[in-house]
């Protein structure tokens, strides 16, 4: 596979073992599966984004958290139900009766 151009090498290095290490969680150790309810603690982490995709492509239930600012993003990628840290923001608030 091929850099894009607009990334970097700085940038582009990083993401084998990102992967790899979401991977080996949701994956090798989780074993998620469809159906299952997963918790992926810093969604909005290079780890994080890449657990959140892996684990809604296999099925499963989403919820993570992370900052107020990086919600739209994390439930972008698939995140079912995102808790907001550090934060007042009364819309980050985890609503989990639909869970």
């Amino acid at each position: 596979m091929a850099k894009p151009a607009e990334v970097p090498f700085s940038e582009a290095a990083g993401l084998p073992i990102v992967t790899l290490t979401a991977y080996e969680g949701i994956v090798k150790r989780g074993k998620v599966k469809s159906g299952d309810r997963v918790f992926i603690n810093g969604g909005s982490s290079a780890v994080g984004l890449m657990a959140i995709q892996l684990a809604k492509q296999r099925g499963a239930t989403v919820v993570t958290s992370c900052s107020g600012a990086k919600r739209e993003f994390v439930q972008a990628l698939g995140a079912d139900l995102v808790s907001c840290n550090m934060t007042t923001n009364k819309a980050c608030e985890a609503d989990s009766s639909s869970l």
